[in-house]
Formats: C-alpha cells, structure tokens, sequence
C-alpha cells in the first residue's frame, strides 16, 4: 500500500469517528434535556398531586414520590409500599438468618448415631463414678476392721507378753 491509499483509509476513518461523536452527543443533549424536564417535573409535585398509596401496585411509578416538595411521611409511605410488593420483596438466600429457625421437625423415634455414642459415653462415665464411691466406701469400711484387727493383735501379743512375764 502507498501512502496516498492509507491517508484515504486514515481520512475515512476520522470522519466515520467525526459522525459517530456528533451523533452520541446530540443523544446525550436530548437526554440530559428530557431528564430535567422530568426533574423540574417531578420537583414541583406536592403532597396535594400525589395518588393514594393504597392505589399503587408493582407497575406504578414512584418516582414522582421522590420530589424534595413532597412530605417525609408520604415518601416512606411510599417506599414501604413498594419494598412489600412481591416483586421487590424477595430474599437473595444468600443470608444465613433468612430462615425462621426457631421451630425444628422433629425426629421421632429416629436417635441419631452421634448422640447415641454421647448416652454411652455419659452412662459409662456415670458407671464408673459409681463404681469408684463403692470401691472408696469399702476401703473406708475395712480399714476400720484392719485397724480394729490389728489392735486385737497387739492387745492379744501383750496380754501374753504380760502373762509370761507374771508367770516368770
């Protein structure tokens, strides 16, 4: 390719970008004009030109609700209304309160393994702590007994530690 044809390409080009620039532009003029005009529109409302709120539906348009004339109280009316709709009014799932656990199924007769291995634990550990008071209890018991048994001795020895010396 030689020169000339590029700067016919390059000159095409300019203007094709040229056009489309003036076009966005006159778009976004009409825009932003029809956008103040609802604004001004829209600004100018009053409590008075607002519908009755239990007349709207999902379809109704509640921007006309949002005008810096129009009372706090009806604008939360508003907003309340349409955040109940069923359209808007749905939950992502993606919380993890979203659901009411408060209430449980139950499960019938149906024990679960693990807290069937919990009740054994618990009863084995009960067991033992029973067995272990016995087994403290009779150690309490007999060693009065031994003590009892090893005085007896003791008195037994000396009674005839006593008698052979009496008898010497």
């Amino acid at each position: 390719m030689s020169k000339l044809e590029k700067s016919i390409f390059a000159q095409f080009d300019e203007r094709k970008q040229a056009v489309k620039t003036e076009s966005l532009k006159d778009e976004y003029t009409k825009l932003d004009q029809q956008q103040e005009i609802s604004t001004e529109s829209i600004n100018s409302l009053t409590d008075a030109d607002m519908p009755d709120i239990d007349t709207l539906n999902e379809e109704s348009d509640y921007s006309m609700f949002m005008s810096s004339k129009v009372s706090e109280i009806l604008k939360k009316k508003a907003l309340r209304k349409l955040f109940l709709s069923p359209s808007i009014n749905i939950l992502d799932g993606l919380n993890d309160y979203d659901e009411n656990y408060t209430t449980f199924e139950l499960l019938g007769d149906i024990i679960p393994h693990e807290l069937k291995q919990q009740i054994e634990r618990e009863k084995k550990k009960a067991e033992e702590e029973i067995l272990e008071e016995k087994q403290k209890e009779q150690e309490e018991n007999l060693d009065p007994i031994v003590d009892e048994t090893q005085s007896t001795k003791n008195n037994d020895s000396k009674h005839k530690q006593s008698s052979e010396t009496a008898s010497n």
